[in-house]
């Protein structure tokens, strides 16, 4: 499994917050601070985010893929996977194909099919975060999984509209 910069997400006992709730809380953010410190260096060494790498992934498995749908397989909104292409056409990686009658629609195709496009995680693993779940076993993933939902529908319930 990559390395993910062991010392940030060690942490001795001492500086946990006691009160479950928030060492649970403080536990997460821990975890998220350290795979995003992964993916900003991943990020300086291809010259590519990985929202990138993964859109030029389904570009390459699926050409002519609308923009549309590549947000929803992303899990992005529309407009904020137009404003990543920009970059990546420009750079030379994407080109956007106009298409139908009223040429509204745009099909997206890497420039250069055969040329390989960098690894998100060249250490030979996959993302850092889902490798390591995937090292949990079945039962252990399932429990997270159906806990972490709760906490999603009650966060969900804190939060205002929008």
């Amino acid at each position: 499994m990559p390395a993910l910069d062991p010392d940030a997400i060690r942490f001795s006992s001492s500086t946990a917050p006691e009160d479950p709730a928030e060492r649970l809380a403080w536990r997460l953010q821990l975890l998220l601070n350290a795979t995003r410190r992964h993916a900003r260096r991943r990020e300086r060494e291809t010259g590519l985010g990985l929202p990138q790498l993964r859109a030029l992934q389904c570009v390459q498995a699926r050409p002519g893929l609308g923009v549309n749908e590549l947000a929803r397989e992303l899990g992005l909104h529309q407009s904020t996977v137009s404003n990543m292409l920009r970059p990546l056409t420009m750079q030379g990686w994407l080109e956007a194909r106009r298409t139908g009658s009223d040429r509204r629609t745009v099909a997206l195709y890497l420039c250069e099919p055969d040329k390989p496009l960098p690894a998100p995680w060249p250490q030979g693993g996959s993302e850092p975060l889902p490798e390591a779940l995937a090292s949990l076993d079945e039962a252990l993933l399932r429990r997270l999984d159906a806990d972490l939902a709760r906490v999603q529908a009650a966060l969900l319930e804190l939060l205002p509209e929008g």
